[in-house]
């Protein structure tokens, strides 16, 4: 399960490597990447819920399961909250106790008319930017434009 505002392509080399031996269920969160977008609620309660049910629908037992970020909120709320049994449980930096949220964000949420009347390209340069805050390594370009995508 990715984190928030990313996507599963930002877990495409864990999810290839896994792969090679587990068999490897991925989606993006509501609200992401290539999910539905309508206006709907994208809140933890739904997500614990959405992975409650593609987990019965997927009819996997007991699996292993990894989160980052909201992901791995989404991961302990399922488990904790929806009583779903897992395997093993691994979470990268999960945004388990509130306040969370990076300064950058939380600016943004008190300046949101600011920022919504921004043109296309100044908020793809402030994401960009952003992401670049975000990683361990220098990005190439290739990672940049698919993680800027959608």
């Amino acid at each position: 399960m990715h984190g928030t505002p990313w996507s599963s392509f930002n877990l495409r080399h864990l999810i290839a490597g896994l792969s090679l031996y587990y068999k490897v269920y991925y989606f993006d969160l509501l609200g992401y990447w290539s999910s539905d977008k309508s206006d709907a609620d994208v809140s933890l309660n739904i997500q614990n819920r959405l992975l409650d049910a593609l987990i019965g629908h997927w009819e996997v037992v007991d699996p292993f399961i990894a989160g980052h970020d909201f992901g791995g909120t989404t991961v302990l709320r399922n488990h904790l909250l929806d009583r779903r049994d897992f395997s093993k449980i691994v979470v990268i930096d999960p945004v388990a106790l509130s306040p969370w949220g990076s300064p950058f964000f939380k600016h943004i949420e008190n300046m949101k008319s600011a920022f919504s009347g921004v043109p296309d390209y100044i908020h793809a340069a402030i994401v960009e930017a952003y992401i670049k805050t975000a990683a361990y390594q220098i990005l190439n370009q290739q990672t940049i434009d698919g993680i800027l995508a959608p």
